[in-house]
């Protein structure tokens, strides 16, 4: 079976992009016309899936092709883990508590 994938913003690298040409999170805001809370969340990962008209706004106004601020991630499902049988509950001690039984402290 193929890996799934699906893009999402690289922060690290928007970031870059955004200091190798001098823009502030308030500008890139106000050019792209976003809230520099929405900007803000893109440039530290806070944003799961900003649409396609956000990465749009924001690539148009840093003048960058997709590829510079988008990057690909593997989403395939990782295998089902393998869970080994739990030991026997201790049996609890006479006259200690359940924690102290559990603890094995005598």
């Amino acid at each position: 079976m193929p890996p799934k994938t699906k893009f999402v913003v690289d922060e690290a690298a928007l970031r870059a992009v955004m200091q190798e040409k001098g823009i502030t999170v308030q500008q890139l805001a106000a050019t792209a016309g976003l809230t520099v809370n929405h900007v803000n969340k893109l440039c530290f990962g806070e944003t799961e899936n900003p649409s396609l008209n956000t990465v749009f706004k924001v690539i148009s106004a840093l003048q960058v092709p997709i590829d510079r601020i988008i990057k690909e991630i593997d989403i395939t499902d990782p295998p089902a883990p393998t869970y080994q049988e739990a030991p026997p509950y201790p049996q609890q001690a006479a006259g200690k508590g359940c924690l102290l039984a559990l603890l094995n402290i005598r």
